[in-house]
């Protein structure tokens, strides 16, 4: 029987590959938590699975033939050949990069190979992305927020071109959203670059051999960049499955600290990678936590200095964050597990509490009223999510104190949120206020409902993502359910990027 097709199916993925009698728990099984698996869950669709670094599904143990070495030779004359093309593409890109800056169309370069539509792509990039995140970048220092020299194109890997095709297309479909004809040809088109791009990456794992392989970490950023894009534009389902896979080959290379020391062109993805892991955290179920206390107490140290990402939450809230999700996970473990070092959610409930705006954004004189109305909209959230995720790790006592503490941030929430989202410099930076501001209109007026509906349906179309939707389609499924908590909304693992 094919599972596959069957929407009620009683296996999850795991289980059907070792063939064992799974026990249907969700959102994982308990046969994969005893043995201490990965549950891929139970999509219809079979989620991805990567090969450890150094390890292939089958060799080739033919000995060579004359015929063989032959055919060698006339490839690595045609790579000369292949290298040349390349050459010239790039000399003719570089030279219409005066007037393409001019414009605002997109030039089409008629040699098909992966180069000429990566550099395509980049210039979509520069004419149609860039230029909707400018204003970000006045918030403060944001070196993510920068045009793509075309030149880089040639130093990249053939499977990162291929996800920058990627890119360039799921922008356009969801800033656009073309007619349906034009949609299923460029979806098409989408997925045969990501599956080129899969194969790419799965044949560089194969060929790296130990940790010490200097293209290890360019396989680990096509990884990373392949989960962003499938975020933000594919199949949200892979996310997962790609995350571990960058945290498996990191571990091959030393863990995350020594590659953020050893490759400075590696620290801006790494940052990312690691903010992208507490969030999905937050909207996943408590058993999918992603990242361990080690690699926080490096992000402590890089976190904010001197840059931000277009996340803009004050280091103090982050790092809240990242201890709620650490005391929701505890809650899944038996009680000899739990650690006895860790804060209250009464305690962290006063850490929110204690942090003060006016102070962070007094660091930012230019930016100042902007970062003070983040600030304030990140305190209220962070809040907000302590009390609904650890509602149960109170002290009975203060149930009626904290209802009426939930309703004052929630109040505030929504305020905040309406100042902010008509701001180009903010209205992009709202992503994860809104999840929190999603839980909350479950027990609010229907305005609050479609103001949360249409700020994210704004977010997708400024930003041409289609994240922001797959968290509305969730937030409605909470609604409609009549349940009111955080835990309801997020009952399988979402990553909201920001």
């Amino acid at each position: 029987m094919d599972t596959s097709s069957d929407p009620t199916r009683k296996y999850c993925w795991e289980c059907l590959r070792r063939r064992l009698e799974c026990d249907s728990t969700r959102p994982v099984c308990n046969k994969c938590r005893q043995a201490g698996v990965v549950c891929p869950g139970y999509e219809d669709k079979k989620p991805l699975r990567w090969l450890a670094p150094g390890r292939v599904t089958s060799r080739n143990r033919k000995p060579k033939t004359a015929a063989a070495k032959n055919k060698k030779k006339e490839q690595e004359t045609s790579v000369i050949d292949v290298q040349a093309q390349i050459a010239a593409i790039f000399e003719r890109a570089l030279r219409m990069s005066a007037e393409l800056y001019s414009g605002s169309l997109i030039p089409v370069i008629h040699l098909r190979d992966d180069v000429s539509e990566a550099i395509q792509s980049a210039c979509y990039f520069n004419i149609r992305i860039y230029p909707s995140m400018i204003p970000l970048g006045h918030l403060g220092a944001c070196p993510y927020i920068n045009p793509i020299p075309l030149e880089t194109m040639r130093l990249m890997s053939t499977p990162t071109r291929r996800t920058f095709v990627c890119l360039a297309i799921g922008h356009y479909l969801h800033q656009t959203r073309p007619p349906k004809s034009e949609r299923v040809e460029l979806w098409y088109r989408f997925h045969t670059e990501k599956g080129l791009s899969i194969r790419g990456i799965s044949e560089d794992v194969a060929l790296t051999q130990t940790r010490e392989s200097p293209g290890l970490d360019m396989t680990i950023y096509s990884i990373m960049f392949l989960m962003l894009i499938d975020l933000s534009y594919g199949s949200p389902c892979n996310w997962r499955i790609h995350f571990l896979a960058a945290m498996e080959a990191l571990a091959c290379r030393g863990g995350m600290k020594r590659v953020y020391e050893r490759n400075v062109a590696m620290q801006l993805t790494l940052k990312y990678f690691i903010i992208l892991g507490v969030l999905a955290s937050s909207t996943s179920p408590p058993e999918d936590f992603l990242v361990t206390d080690p690699e926080m107490a490096f992000v402590e140290k890089v976190y904010g200095k001197g840059d931000y990402p277009t996340l803009i939450c004050p280091p103090h809230l982050f790092m809240i964050i990242h201890q709620i999700n650490r005391l929701r996970h505890q809650t899944t473990l038996p009680l000899e597990l739990h650690e006895p070092d860790s804060p209250s959610a009464q305690d962290l409930l006063s850490r929110i509490h204690t942090f003060d705006p006016n102070a962070w954004a007094d660091l930012y004189p230019d930016s100042h009223p902007h970062l003070f109305l983040l600030g304030r909209i990140y305190q209220s959230a962070v809040a907000l999510y302590c009390i609904s995720a650890l509602r149960n790790l109170f002290p009975t006592g203060s149930l009626y104190n904290l209802l009426k503490l939930r309703a004052t941030h929630a109040d505030s929430l929504f305020v905040l949120l309406r100042e902010a989202i008509i701001s180009p410099k903010t209205n992009l930076c709202l992503m994860w206020p809104l999840t929190v501001a999603g839980v909350e209109a479950a027990t609010r007026s229907l305005s609050d409902r479609l103001f949360v509906e249409e700020a994210l349906d704004q977010i997708s179309r400024g930003l041409g993502a289609g994240y922001p939707m797959m968290a509305c389609s969730a937030m409605h499924k909470l609604w409609d359910s009549g349940k009111t908590e955080w835990d309801d909304c997020y009952d399988k693992p979402y990553a909201f990027l920001s």
